[in-house]
């Protein structure tokens, strides 16, 4: 038997199980391998444009800088506006800006307001109202400026800029010939619409991982080693401002990182910029005691002069303030030996005399103008200057002077007549009880023209004991220097035995008023009128009169002394008129 076989066709649909276990994977991985590619290159190309721009944000951070620096007057190593008005400072505060510290690295830079952008050349400056001239004046451009600081600084992942303006801008800055707001307005991280936060700080640049803003300082001599001591945040703020006034450009640098689409994404930029703080315009004050430094901050005073006549050589008494100039005082060193006078002209320097200094409170200045109209008359003090020494000078200051320094009486200005060595100096001019009798006295070899106005004045340190016996007499003597005698004082004033203060003319006694204590110090004033004389005592008039109607002249000045123990701090004899110049506390501060 035969047997016929066929093949016989099976038609199947699909994949067998063991088909798809060994191409399933191998779809999966195609798929996979696509997606991630589709991602790779999204991810790609969304880090690419963060990159980008990261890049153009940085660069326009950069330019923004140069702009600012290009437009400034000087770059500062701290705020110069001062004190800052919460939320003003750094920490939302009154925190001041260091261009380094423990806040990181800041570009601290002074400008003019202005009527508008800058950058445009229609832009004028703004200038205080009536520091000396009103808004509408001709003359106004000879006011002072109004100063503005603008800060670059990090924080919170972000590089900002703050603009601040001085208090009062709002209300006395001259804008097109009247009282108006300048074009520039002030900022905090948060706008509270007042005068000192007007508008939101700009945020420049951010970034989520990692940044850092740097700022070299280049002098025109060696542009490529940086200043080192500008940027060492151990130095003092005024030797770090020292150092940056030597700068003729900075260069700016800028570098973050951030992580986009799973990428970390970095870029930098640096830019170099002229720096106008060339320190010209402290140069060109040419003011005494320089020490090779140069000054960098400048205050406007408004000297108020209502006695109804002008005065010449007039020495007025200044009163500095915690109030004014901070606490310490802010720029001005320690001692205040780079303090300085001037003229609004910047023509002349004025002599001063720094009576008594306290950084901490109140300090004492005499300062002699040439010349005051009636009316108002504006002097700068000039301050910031690390390396001055100190050009304070009672001699230059006043008509004749002696704070009785060392422990010699200069025989060039006085005369001693003292058998008993009852008077002797030791840093002050020191009274002691070793007589009976008024026979010692010291008297000026200068002698003086009687001149209405014209007083001497001083401070007197009584003893330990004012009972009596006790009694010495200083003023205007007689145009004599052999007779010690209490008798030669046309007008004196007594100290006797802490009772009484008797007004004695020419020997005879007009008035008595007043006491005084044991270890007091008093200050003393015999102001010459055409007839007579006025008395004052730690500035109140005590006596006013004619007395004996003595119209005696010349005369010198002279202390006769009985047996009163003490110490002269200092005597001078200067201008003093009847209503005393007042003066207004120091304007805002400013670059000279």
């Amino acid at each position: 038997m035969s047997t016929n076989r066929k093949n016989i066709s099976i038609s199947r649909n699909g994949f067998t199980l063991v088909e798809m276990v060994i191409i399933a994977p191998i779809v999966i991985l195609l798929i996979g391998g696509f997606i991630s590619a589709i991602v790779s290159m999204t991810g790609a190309v969304i880090a690419s444009r963060a990159s980008s721009s990261l890049a153009i944000n940085i660069q326009d951070a950069l330019n923004r800088i140069d702009l600012d620096v290009k437009a400034s007057n000087s770059l500062l190593a701290t705020n110069s506006i001062t004190p800052l008005i919460s939320p003003q400072g750094y920490n939302n505060d009154t925190t001041g800006f260091k261009n380094v510290g423990t806040n990181g690295t800041m570009l601290i830079i002074s400008s003019n307001a202005t009527t508008g952008n800058p950058l445009n050349s229609s832009s004028k400056t703004v200038y205080w109202s009536g520091q000396p001239n009103l808004c509408n004046s001709s003359q106004v451009s000879s006011n002072t400026p109004v100063a503005i600081n603008i800060v670059y600084f990090v924080k919170n992942n972000s590089l900002w800029r703050r603009t601040i303006l001085p208090s009062g801008y709002a209300t006395a800055s001259c804008v097109n010939g009247a009282l108006g707001q300048p074009w520039q307005r002030s900022s905090c991280a948060v706008s509270t619409g007042a005068d000192s936060c007007k508008t939101q700080d700009e945020k420049l640049l951010t970034w989520t991982k990692s940044g850092s803003f740097a700022v070299d300082y280049f002098t025109s001599t060696d542009p490529v080693n940086p200043i080192a001591a500008a940027s060492i945040a151990g130095n003092t703020d005024d030797v770090r401002l020292a150092a940056i006034k030597t700068a003729s450009s900075i260069k700016a640098t800028i570098t973050a990182t951030s992580t986009v689409a799973g990428r970390d994404v970095s870029q930098s930029g640096t830019i170099r910029s002229s720096s106008p703080n060339t320190g010209t315009t402290s140069n060109s004050l040419a003011l005494s005691g320089s020490g090779g430094g140069t000054w960098v901050y400048k205050r406007p005073i408004t000297v108020t002069n209502s006695s109804g006549s002008a005065l010449t050589n007039y020495q007025i008494k200044l009163s500095l303030t915690t109030a004014a100039l901070g606490n310490p005082y802010t720029h001005i060193k320690t001692d205040g030996s780079d303090v300085r006078f001037m003229d609004s002209n910047v023509t002349t320097e004025y002599s001063y005399w720094n009576e008594a200094w306290n950084n901490t409170s109140t300090s004492t200045i005499w300062v002699k103008i040439p010349s005051l109209a009636t009316g108002d008359t504006t002097i700068n003090m000039y301050y910031g200057n690390p390396s001055a020494t100190n050009s304070s000078s009672g001699d230059n200051t006043f008509v004749f002077f002696d704070d009785f320094r060392g422990t010699t009486i200069n025989a060039t200005k006085w005369t001693e007549l003292d058998t008993k060595n009852a008077i002797n100096q030791n840093n002050g001019l020191n009274l002691t009880n070793v007589s009976t009798a008024w026979d010692s006295a010291l008297i000026s070899n200068t002698t003086f023209n009687r001149t209405v106005g014209l007083a001497v004045s001083g401070s007197f340190t009584a003893g330990s004991s004012v009972t009596a016996p006790c009694h010495m007499m200083v003023g205007w003597d007689n145009n004599q220097n052999t007779d010690p005698s209490y008798a030669q004082l046309i007008h004196g004033f007594y100290f006797n035995a802490g009772l009484l203060y008797p007004m004695y003319e020419n020997g005879a006694s007009y008035s008595a008023s007043g006491t005084y204590a044991a270890n007091s110090t008093n200050l003393f004033r015999v102001r010459l009128k055409s007839v007579g004389a006025d008395y004052l005592d730690n500035g109140s008039v005590v006596y006013s009169g004619t007395g004996g109607n003595f119209t005696t002249s010349p005369m010198r000045i002279a202390i006769a002394q009985y047996d009163h123990t003490g110490t002269f701090n200092n005597i001078y004899v200067h201008q003093s008129a009847a209503t005393e110049p007042t003066h207004a506390a120091p304007g805002a501060e400013t670059a000279p």
